[in-house]
């Protein structure tokens, strides 16, 4: 009795300890959550936990195999002669009672179809999606259909199941039309009796829809992208097609202005005139009508036409340089954020291959401690190594999605894009021995010295301008006017006529209260400005290339160094696991070496990582 007991009792802190887990897990996933967090919720402590588990991988199993029974036993028995439609009403109707046990099942669910594909979790939610059509393929294997019929009726089932799970977790198991699993079981099974199963589908295409293999893009695509979505790039092009208007503009001042104008008046009381000896009627008739073309041409008005052009064109030129700044900043700035989601990725793999080492040593313990030849301790040591080693792989791979974010709306793409990078941190980047010969080079490609040249120049023809307030201003105009005055609505006849007559016409300023001056004045000043400016752009880009190539030196350097460190840390610990394995050596030392295994790689992929950043930077510093 006393043994019976005690099984019961063990039993059901088992089933406690299952039932911990399984909300663990389906919360977090199996690779964020360790043995020590299950334990702390239990509030046990981990001897306790490997007593009746070995291992994580054993815990993890029965949990899921005790989530899933908890779906079978809410499925009621299917008999053989039911129908088609009773049976699939049955399956549906029992994931309904489910999730009504199990509200936070619908949650769930969504998080682990999303768990990536070498997740734990990932793999054993794909063996049990086999074993249930194997199930349900059983329960309709005496209706005589074709394997085809068959795999499109079990498609079907799990399409429904999955709609069932979308309207509990958006709605609430309390908000779902309780006949929904009758109208999905008649609409399949009419589907199924007819074969027009392509209508059923669609009915149920919100439910299956059909995972996309993710979008492999290289960096030459990525930039590409970038050049062609990237806001800042989009709005530099708008603002040069804007200056290139300047440039018409200003042109069309130099051409002739012609204009049509014209007035008719109306005198609706009789016209009077005033003189010294009084009022006197008459004068102009009841219509008066003028209408004419005019012409103004300018001649000459102090280099003002002249240099408005020249501004026009330097806006123009300004507005093209200004693109290029936005399009190789964005470059720049695609290469850099595009090896750092190469590096993150690395480190997800880096971290994956520690984390396996650290189980496959685990397995070699347990192995040697069934035989007798290791501790409790070595081993209890070593699942605490497991352990530790996972959240660091959980660590690492949000790190890469949350850089995979930020590079996508780099690019200008949705945050759901499902994209992959083709290309890795051997990047060939270019060495130079000096930083003197780069100078040159930057002051003739840099868009931005090119564009504060440009700016000089503008405000050195602003000066031109101003100045032309001191100068005559001559043009010339011609006009060819129609005159008409008549008590008649239209002139006729002799009370109508044309007159056409030009001239030359001369502004000469006489006086400005010494405002022209001060223009101009200002104009200097402002051009002195810029020309400090160029001068101090000119110095601080000199200091960028030489920064720059001291980093890519300096990280080229370390990535020669690691790389050679790793294959020696690969040797260390082949050697270290042979050693281990013939006794010569102790746990300590083979996690010791898989430590700095793990250590060599990091920092080699970092240095490669830095090295290709480096080159990116010092080929934007010298605009290219």
């Amino acid at each position: 009795m006393n043994e019976a007991r005690k099984n019961e009792k063990n039993e059901e802190k088992r089933r406690k300890i299952l039932c911990a887990a399984g909300k663990l897990l389906a919360e977090y996933g199996a690779e964020s959550v360790s043995m020590n967090q299950i334990a702390e919720k239990l509030k046990i402590t981990k001897p306790v936990l490997y007593y009746y588990f070995k291992n994580k991988e054993e815990l993890v199993n029965q949990a899921f195999i005790a989530g899933v029974k908890r779906i079978e036993d809410c499925i009621p028995g299917i008999e053989s002669d039911m129908s088609v439609e009773t049976k699939i009403e049955k399956i549906l109707s029992g994931y309904m009672v489910f999730f009504e046990k199990y509200p936070d099942a619908p949650k769930h669910f969504f998080k682990l179809v999303t768990l990536p594909k070498n997740n734990m979790l990932s793999k054993l939610s794909v063996e049990y999606s086999r074993q249930k059509n194997e199930l349900f393929r059983k329960s309709f294997s005496n209706e005589n259909l074709t394997s085809e019929t068959m795999d499109l009726l079990l498609r079907m089932i799990t399409a429904a199941i999955l709609e069932l799970h979308m309207e509990a977790h958006n709605k609430g198991i309390k908000n779902i039309n309780r006949k929904t699993p009758s109208m999905f079981a008649k609409l399949i099974a009419a589907g199924i009796r007819s074969m027009k199963v392509i209508f059923t589908v669609a009915a149920l295409s919100l439910a299956s829809a059909i995972p996309c293999h993710a979008e492999a893009i290289s960096l030459d695509q990525a930039i590409n992208i970038a050049l062609r979505d990237n806001i800042t790039v989009k709005n530099a092009m708008a603002t040069s097609e804007k200056y290139d208007g300047y440039v018409d503009e200003n042109i069309g001042s130099v051409y002739p202005q012609i204009n049509f104008s014209g007035t008719y008046t109306n005198y609706i009381r009789e016209q009077r005139s005033v003189s010294a000896d009084g009022v006197h009627k008459g004068g102009m008739d009841h219509n008066y009508i003028t209408a004419g073309f005019n012409l103004n041409q300018v001649l000459w008005a102090g280099g003002k036409v002249g240099s408005a052009i020249k501004m026009a064109k330097i806006y123009s030129a300004a507005g093209k340089e200004e693109l290029k700044v936005a399009q190789r900043d964005t470059i720049r700035q695609v290469k850099q954020m595009y090896y750092a989601v190469l590096l993150a990725k690395k480190m997800v793999e880096i971290q994956r291959e520690t984390l396996n080492l650290s189980k496959q040593y685990l397995k070699t313990i347990e192995a040697k401690y069934r035989q007798g030849l290791s501790s409790d301790l070595e081993l209890l040591r070593q699942r605490v190594e497991v352990s530790n080693n996972e959240p660091a792989l959980t660590k690492a791979e949000n790190s890469y999605e949350e850089t995979l974010l930020k590079f996508k709306n780099l690019l200008g793409m949705e945050p759901d894009a499902d994209i992959e990078l083709s290309g890795d941190l051997q990047c060939g980047t270019t060495i130079y021995s000096s930083p003197a010969e780069l100078y040159k080079t930057a002051l003739e490609n840099r868009a931005e010295y090119k564009d504060m040249k440009h700016m000089l120049d503008l405000y050195r023809e602003m000066i031109v301008v101003e100045r032309a307030g001191h100068y005559p201003y001559l043009s010339l105009f011609a006009k060819q006017e129609y005159t008409g005055n008549s008590n008649k609505f239209m002139p006729a006849g002799d009370e109508n006529g044309w007159n056409t007559y030009g001239g030359v016409s001369l502004s000469l300023p006489l006086y400005s209260g010494g405002s022209v001056n001060a223009r101009v004045l200002q104009a200097q000043k402002q051009a002195d400005i810029m020309e400090n400016n160029l001068q101090n752009l000119e110095r601080n880009i000199k200091i960028a290339v030489k920064t720059a190539w001291f980093s890519l030196n300096e990280a080229a350097s370390r990535r020669e160094s690691q790389n050679t460190a790793v294959e020696q840390a690969r040797k260390a610990l082949t050697a270290t696991e042979t050693r281990f394995k013939n006794g010569l050596a102790g746990l300590l030392d083979l996690n010791d070496m898989a430590l700095a295994f793990n250590k060599t790689q990091t920092l080699y992929s970092q240095a490669a990582h830095d090295t290709c950043s480096a080159g990116a930077q010092l080929e934007w510093t010298i605009g290219k």
